[in-house]
């Protein structure tokens, strides 16, 4: 079976003969991956050629690169570079190196250090947009119906997914279609968004939303450091402080010494009105909940921050309407995996995708949505100041059915 958009997070590229992760691609196409469940896998990058060389993966890899980067986001850079003292240090030592061999021509000197902060910026926008260790990626995969391919890394089996997303064009020139960037940079987070039932098991027709399996640690980081700006502004208003809350999976979590702080976070969000004095100490336990998770990064899959922030049915209303993978899931799903079926049979298939997909947009049925939710752009020269959390910035266009629950879908028609 094929699911039209599934999500990995990449942790870097396979060097088989080595048996090393790399910061770029290796020769076979081997990525080592972690699932939207948080599962290890190795992600297989295969093309529409007969046959994938190395050089078709770096050259594809680069036209996507360049693809997404505009020359204002450089600018935009250079002129942040302005503001970073330890940049301003490492140009005054170029230049003055640049002095020594090549005179004080003040002309010679502007257009030199102009050059210099170009070529800076360009180095961090190129990095920023270059598909590694780190990003979240949207792809196309296959799944056997037969028995689950396996693959060896360091002496561990893991499941093999196999991606025809390497895409080139007629002419043998890559494309830009395929392989797409979901969360590139810490400021679009990655969530996962779930319906909430009562303790009778009732549908409330809510959505609660949680950092994502797939998020890096920087978007965990950027997450908590928001939770605690937002809390904050609480304090200093002298108003009720609404505490976000934490998720966790007891039986990974409970003989940890972080589990006294887990609790303690778990015992002050259950209240309805806390102190200043309570929201400051909840400030200092998600601090060290951040600390531990960047010392265990592991642990970043067990521990999830959720949003403090709700999602209606509404909202999936107004979603589907939009042109997300999920909004196009009744078509894409049946169009890549019932193609040589009938009109009659593959329109039945689609009526039947779409009564699923209302029962989930209605959170009416168990699932999993994967989503982007995206804070104001970051700047390199100064610290966030984001806080609080709106449904605005939950983007429409991102969503996701999760692998397992697109799976299920397969089972079901």
């Amino acid at each position: 079976m094929i699911i039209p958009a599934a999500i990995f997070r990449i942790v870097g590229f396979i060097n088989k003969t080595a048996q090393t992760l790399e910061n770029e691609v290796q020769e076979g196409g081997l990525v080592f991956c972690y699932s939207d469940q948080g599962n290890p896998l190795i992600l297989k990058l295969e093309s529409n050629k007969k046959e994938t060389t190395l050089e078709d993966l770096k050259k594809y890899l680069i036209n996507k690169r360049d693809s997404v980067i505009k020359q204002k986001e450089i600018d935009s850079v250079a002129g942040e570079l302005d503001y970073i003292e330890d940049f301003e240090i490492e140009l005054e030592d170029a230049i003055e190196k640049f002095k020594e061999e090549n005179g004080n021509d003040r002309k010679a000197v502007l257009k030199f250090k102009k050059e210099y902060k170009n070529e800076k910026a360009k180095e961090i926008v190129y990095k920023r947009r270059t598909i590694g260790p780190g990003s979240v990626i949207k792809v196309v995969i296959s799944l056997s119906e037969e028995k689950q391919q396996k693959e060896m890394f360091k002496g561990i089996e893991y499941n093999l997914i196999k991606s025809r997303c390497i895409i080139f064009d007629q002419e043998n020139e890559p494309t830009t279609t395929g392989l797409y960037f979901y969360a590139q940079t810490p400021n679009a987070i990655p969530v996962s968004i779930k319906p909430i039932f009562n303790k009778e098991g009732e549908a409330l027709n809510l959505f609660k939303i949680s950092l994502s399996k797939v998020a890096t640690i920087e978007h965990f980081n950027h997450l908590i450091d928001h939770m605690i700006r937002s809390v904050s502004r609480f304090i200093e208003a002298e108003e009720n402080a609404f505490l976000p809350r934490l998720e966790y999976n007891y039986e990974k979590v409970k003989s940890l010494e972080i589990f006294k702080t887990i609790k303690k976070i778990t015992e002050l969000t259950k209240k309805k009105e806390v102190s200043y004095q309570e929201a400051s100490k909840f400030i200092e336990y998600l601090l060290d909940i951040k600390i531990f998770v960047n010392k265990n990064k592991k642990y970043m899959l067990f521990i999830e921050p959720v949003f403090n922030l709700l999602v209606p049915v509404s909202y999936f209303d107004e979603a589907l309407k939009k042109t997300s993978p999920l909004a196009k899931i009744k078509d894409t799903f049946v169009n890549l995996n019932f193609s040589k079926e009938n009109p009659e049979e593959k329109s039945d298939k689609k009526k039947k995708i779409e009564k699923i997909l209302k029962d989930i947009s209605n959170g009416n049925r168990k699932s999993e949505i994967i989503g982007i939710y995206n804070t104001p752009a970051l700047k390199i020269s100064e610290p966030s100041d984001s806080w609080g959390f709106i449904l605005n910035n939950l983007q429409e266009d991102s969503l996701v059915l999760s692998s397992i629950d697109t799976f299920k879908l397969f089972k079901e028609i």
